[in-house]
């Protein structure tokens, strides 16, 4: 009887691991996953983090692997929160301890790092982040 159950829970816990693993692939679990504010629906105010995670269904999703967005927009210089407008594109970054979480407005020139809590901003005046995304990438473009 205890070999019936032990084999038993070998499968189960087998199952549920391969259903895990379903879930999310192995092939996202390493590459950036850039969010995209669709805007589908009309909004009276500027909306921040919170109002964006907090509709997901104006999400469009992609996933990038070895996307150097971070360092690229470390390279930028440091700005006032003023020329932020709004939260249009999130770039969630695996790291070995958490996420690290990279904010763009629509204009893809001002940016956000969040680092321990606290949000460092970044302007791109030229735009030559902003052109290279969008030449490359069609998920950065107004229609795509």
């Amino acid at each position: 009887m205890k070999t019936i159950l032990f084999f038993f829970s070998v499968i189960l816990l087998s199952t549920i691991s391969f259903e895990k693993e379903k879930i999310i692939p192995a092939k996202y679990k390493n590459e950036t996953k850039v969010i995209k504010f669709m805007y589908s629906e009309e909004y009276l105010m500027d909306y921040g983090e919170k109002m964006f995670w907090d509709n997901t269904q104006e999400h469009a999703i992609m996933f990038q692997d070895r996307f150097e967005i971070k360092n690229l927009v470390q390279k930028l210089p440091q700005s006032n929160s003023k020329l932020f407008k709004n939260h249009n594109y999130c770039f969630i970054i695996p790291n070995s301890k958490v996420n690290d979480t990279v904010y763009a407005d629509f204009s893809l020139k001002a940016w956000i790092i969040k680092k321990d809590g606290k949000s460092i901003y970044y302007y791109d005046k030229e735009g030559n982040l902003a052109r290279d995304l969008r030449a490359n990438y069609s998920f950065f473009r107004e229609c795509w």
